[in-house]
């Protein structure tokens, strides 16, 4: 991270690249480009998360974003960018009160079609560029298990 944000809006442009290569992303591709040219995407090295998706329809990566092959970032990037287009913020409201209930993990409902985009993105990228089958199908495996040891469920494509 010591040369700057230079690197950080490269490694941001090639993901953002490798979503444009993907057929039927081409338009999230051109949203998330937009977003970056007006500063929309943005980099904290102290952000403790992976990413964030602000109230206000910014995207902050985080270091552990910025420290992985661009394909992670990209499909950081579709994640981010599902909350802000698909979602209404009113939703993690629902989703908190709806696991208060369920005595289920708050944010399983507003998180898991966020992580099935991103899920979705992965594997429409290895049938598109056959080169990226193996780095994605590890992405596929670690989104699947970062979200079952932090939401306590089976990400599945229902």
């Amino acid at each position: 991270m010591a040369d700057g944000n230079g690197a950080f809006l490269r490694q941001i442009a090639e993901a953002i690249a490798i979503i444009s290569e993907v057929p039927g992303y081409e338009a999230v591709a051109a949203h998330l480009g937009n977003w970056q040219s007006r500063g929309r995407i943005k980099v904290n090295p102290r952000l403790p998360d992976r990413a964030r998706a602000g109230l206000w329809g910014c995207i902050t990566l985080g270091p552990e974003t910025l420290a992985s092959p661009p394909l992670s970032v990209a499909q950081t990037l579709v994640h981010e960018h599902f909350h802000l287009t698909r979602q209404h913020p009113l939703l993690k409201s629902v989703s908190f009160w709806m696991g208060v209930f369920t005595r289920s993990h708050p944010m399983l409902r507003y998180e898991r079609p966020a992580y099935l985009a991103a899920w979705r993105f992965l594997e429409a990228a290895a049938r598109a560029q056959p080169a990226l089958g193996p780095l994605a199908r590890a992405e596929r495996a670690a989104i699947q298990q970062v979200f079952q040891s932090g939401f306590g469920a089976t990400l599945s494509d229902q």
